[in-house]
C-alpha cells in the first residue's frame, strides 16, 4: 500500500509507471519485488511530456508506443533489454540514442525511434541484434552508421530520409529491404569480407550520392531502382548476380566478372604499393635534408665544422 498511496494509483502496475515518469530510482528495486518488471506495456506512457528517462535495469521488453509522443532527447538502453516494441520512441526529441555493454538487445521493431532528431546511434556493442525493424530510424539526423556484425535484417525503410555518408555493411547482413536507405548522402557504400548478402531490394539505395560501387559475389539479386538516381560512373558485379535494366542509373558502366573479389585483392595489393613508395619518398626527403643542413653548417662555418673536417 504503500507504493499505491506514494503514486495515487489504484494498482501497482500504473505506480511502477508513475515511478518511471518520475525517474524515482530509488523505488525500482522495491516494485521489483513486488511485481513484474520485465515488461512495460503498449501506451504505458505515451504523451507524459517526458524530457529525461531511465529505464529499469529489470526491463525485457519495452511495448507498442510505450514512450511515444514525449519530450525525450537522449536514451539509454539497459542490458536487461531484449526487445523494443513498435513505435516504441516514435516522436520524441531524441539526439542519441547507447545500449549497455554487451547488450541482449535483439529485435528494434517497426518504427521504433522514427520521426526523431537522432545524429549520434551507439548500437554497435548490442552483439546480439538481428533485427533492424522496417522504419526504424527514418526520418532522424544520421550522418555515420556502425551497426554490429549480428544483425541479418535491414527491413524496409529502416534509415530511410537521413544524412548517413558512409556505411559498411557487415558479413552478417542477409537482406536489405525497400527503401531501407532511400533519400541519404551516401558516396561510400563498402561490404565486408566473406558477404552473406544475397538480396537488395527494390529502392534500397534510391537517391543517394554513389559514383562507384563494387557488388560482393553473394548477392543473388538487385531489384529494381536499388541503386538509381545515384551519380553512378561504374559497377562492378558478379556474372552470376542478377538485376533489372532499372537497378542502377541509366549512365553506368556495368562490368561484369567471375568474380568481384578480384578488385578488393588489386584494391589491396595498390594501397601495400602506394605505402611503400610514400616510406620510400619520406626517407628520401629525410636524407636530402640532413644532407643540406651538413652543407649549411660547413658554409657558414658553424661549430668550426672546416677546421675539424682539416683535421
Amino acid at each position: 500500500y504503500e507504493m499505491l498511496n506514494k503514486y495515487k494509483k489504484k494498482n501497482l502496475k500504473k505506480a511502477w509507471y508513475e515511478s518511471i515518469r518520475l525517474g524515482n530510482i530509488e523505488d525500482y528495486e522495491i516494485f521489483d519485488k513486488l511485481i513484474d518488471t520485465k515488461n512495460i506495456k503498449k501506451y504505458a506512457l505515451v504523451r507524459k511530456k517526458i524530457k529525461k528517462l531511465i529505464i529499469p535495469n529489470s526491463v525485457v521488453n519495452i511495448g507498442k508506443y510505450a514512450f511515444s509522443n514525449n519530450l525525450l532527447t537522449k536514451i539509454y538502453i539497459p542490458k536487461s533489454v531484449q526487445k523494443i516494441g513498435k513505435n516504441a520512441f516514435y516522436k520524441n526529441n531524441l539526439t542519441e540514442v547507447n545500449v549497455d555493454d554487451d547488450s541482449e538487445l535483439k529485435i528494434i521493431n517497426e518504427g521504433a525511434f522514427k520521426s526523431n532528431k537522432i545524429s549520434k546511434l551507439n548500437i554497435l556493442k548490442s552483439k546480439s541484434l538481428e533485427v533492424i525493424g522496417e522504419s526504424s530510424f527514418s526520418f532522424n539526423k544520421l550522418k555515420e552508421l556502425i551497426i554490429p556484425n549480428s544483425v541479418k535484417i535491414i527491413d524496409d525503410l529502416a534509415f530511410n530520409h537521413n544524412k548517413i555518408k558512409k556505411f559498411i555493411v557487415p558479413n552478417s547482413v542477409e537482406k536489405i529491404g525497400k527503401k531501407a536507405f532511400y533519400k541519404n548522402k551516401i558516396s561510400n557504400l563498402e561490404f565486408d569480407d566473406n558477404s552473406n548478402l544475397k538480396i537488395i531490394d527494390t529502392d534500397s539505395f534510391y537517391r543517394n550520392d554513389l559514383e562507384h560501387l563494387t557488388i560482393p559475389d553473394s548477392v543473388k539479386l538487385i531489384s529494381e531502382r536499388a541503386f538509381a538516381e545515384n551519380i553512378l560512373i561504374d559497377v562492378k558485379i558478379s556474372k552470376k548476380t542478377e538485376y533489372k535494366n532499372t537497378s542502377f542509373d541509366i549512365d553506368a558502366k556495368i562490368i561484369k566478372l567471375d568474380s568481384t573479389k578480384e578488385i578488393k585483392e588489386i584494391k589491396e595489393i595498390k594501397e601495400i604499393k602506394e605505402i611503400k613508395k610514400s616510406s620510400k619518398l619520406k626517407y628520401f626527403i629525410i636524407f636530402f635534408v640532413f644532407i643540406i643542413i651538413l652543407f649549411l653548417l660547413y658554409y657558414f662555418n658553424i661549430f668550426n665544422l672546416k677546421n675539424v673536417i682539416k683535421l
